[in-house]
């Protein structure tokens, strides 16, 4: 028998070596997976944060220059000096 020529255990040997090769980069490229989407879960929940106080901020300074804007009509200045921030 020459060194070419493969027995069923040689063969059997190879495909199990390759097999363990393409677990072993299967379990890594999961591990590396689950790492960026935790990561990805964690940036969504900072963005969605930054919205919410961005939307409640923006509400704030809507109401408050309704406010000022109705107290200066009050005290009867003219449309010129009013706050029109659109």
């Amino acid at each position: 028998m020459s060194n070419t020529e493969f027995t069923p255990d040689t063969q059997t040997t190879d495909l199990e070596s390759l097999w363990r090769r393409a677990h072993e980069a299967t379990m890594s490229a999961r591990t590396h997976y689950v790492a960026v989407a935790e990561r990805l879960r964690a940036l969504a929940n900072v963005f969605e944060r930054a919205r919410e106080r961005l939307d409640i901020l923006e509400i704030l300074e809507a109401r408050s220059l309704a406010e000022l804007n109705s107290q200066r009509r009050e005290c009867g200045r003219p449309a010129e000096t009013m706050i029109d921030l659109r």
